[in-house]
């Protein structure tokens, strides 16, 4: 069925307080003709893929979608550029991952502020890695923060995406520039992602329009100058009526840690290659579950001030420090700065049984984990390393000494 599950709302609507107020559980549309949301920066309609190219470089290897078979193959931006722009083509190729931190035309885009407010990239991450970061690529070799913040997109009329999930149960902010895009959305109810499973698992996603399996798909039209913004977790295709140019971005954040769960879990059954997944997945989640102990700590001694703590966050994290303590996975990527993993989720626990949780969020409440607040932190080493520390939790082995020597 066709029919809207977006809300449509006003540009200045698009605030972090909304936003913690509202949840993240829905799709939300900007119209055009409502105004940029607040922070949002990308290059006018005038802009165009020769301009990509002259931006992040002609040698630049782009990963390029042929549509008819989903597959990826590898072009130059050049190349890209020439195909782009001639009326002749043989097939359908697509651009969907070009991300471009760290070129010049990272400089032309901002996300919205609500996204900078929230991106764990921003609120958890060190943020010494990120400034440390001086490849544009996506070498995961060289990488040394989660690479997923700009995204260029690039497609030719008739360009489609299959129904598929953002990796890592990411969010997304899409703005475009110009052309048009349909998405057909797919809510993430259990049933509808046990589906999607079985679809993918049986690997004849060609034959099979994965909207007909469930009870609601919904249409969603976009034009130039539309703001979308499609929470984790939803099943989604993606059709080029026109031309288009689209800039946009993926982030995990704190208000929907269950379904980001939901969808990595997703991913392991379904066998995803590492290089379609969230980088740095397993460390995030660990840096996260310090970020918040650290905040609660300075929260016994300094008080809480606007600082809210909602109760989704506290029952993402109560999961999140199951993963963390039963998973083999989330066991073999401890970052070293976690130096004692086993007495972190203890004392995390404990601190959330106790937190006092907000029913109410105000015009001047902000989040407990902010982009300040980890600015302010000192990291020595400038890149991420991670080792692998099996460990299970037992009461005897929950003090912080026996840790030690295990590492």
């Amino acid at each position: 069925s066709s029919g809207i599950n977006a809300e449509y709302g006003d540009s200045k609507d698009v605030t972090l307080q909304n936003l913690m107020r509202r949840g993240f559980k829905t799709p939300f549309i900007v119209r055009a003709d409502t105004g940029k949301p607040p922070g949002l920066r990308v290059p006018g309609p005038d802009f165009t893929v020769k301009d990509v190219e002259r931006l992040v470089g002609a040698t630049r290897k782009v990963d390029v979608m042929d549509v008819s078979t989903q597959r990826s193959l590898q072009m130059t931006m050049h190349q890209w550029a020439k195909y782009f722009e001639s009326n002749k083509r043989d097939n359908l190729l697509n651009v969907i991952s070009l991300e471009i931190s760290q070129t010049q035309l990272c400089e032309l885009v901002q996300p919205p502020d609500f996204v900078k407010d929230i991106d764990w990239v921003e609120t958890v991450w060190p943020p010494i890695f990120k400034k440390s970061q001086n490849i544009g690529t996506n070498n995961m070799a060289k990488m040394k923060y989660p690479k997923v913040q700009k995204y260029c997109l690039m497609s030719v009329r008739g360009s489609y995406t299959d129904f598929h999930l953002d990796f890592g149960g990411t969010s997304v902010w899409y703005h475009l520039v110009k052309g048009a895009k349909v998405f057909w959305l797919i809510p993430p109810t259990e049933q509808n992602l046990s589906k999607f499973v079985k679809w993918t698992l049986a690997g004849k996603q060609s034959d099979v329009f994965f909207g007909d399996l469930v009870d609601k798909c919904y249409r969603v039209n976009l034009t130039a100058g539309d703001t979308f913004y499609l929470p984790g977790g939803w099943i989604h295709g993606v059709y080029t009526p026109r031309k288009s140019l689209v800039f946009g971005g993926n982030f995990l954040h704190s208000y929907n840690i269950i379904g980001q769960l939901q969808v990595t879990a997703i991913e392991d059954i379904t066998k995803v290659e590492p290089r379609y997944l969230y980088p740095y997945f397993v460390e995030m989640a660990w840096f996260v579950a310090q970020k918040y102990h650290k905040y609660f700590k300075d929260v016994e001694v300094h008080g809480k001030g606007n600082s809210v703590l909602l109760e989704e966050e506290v029952e993402g994290l109560n999961l999140l420090l199951d993963r963390l303590e039963e998973s083999s996975t989330f066991h073999a990527n401890i970052p070293v700065q976690i130096t004692c993993p086993k007495s972190l989720i203890l004392e995390l626990r404990d601190l959330l049984l106790h937190a006092e949780i907000d029913s109410r969020c105000s015009d001047y409440s902000e989040p407990l984990i902010s982009r300040e607040r980890n600015e302010e932190e000192k990291f020595s080493c400038s890149r991420p390393v991670s080792t692998n520390r099996p460990f299970t939790i037992t009461p005897e082995a929950s003090d912080a000494s026996s840790d030690e020597e295990e590492e």
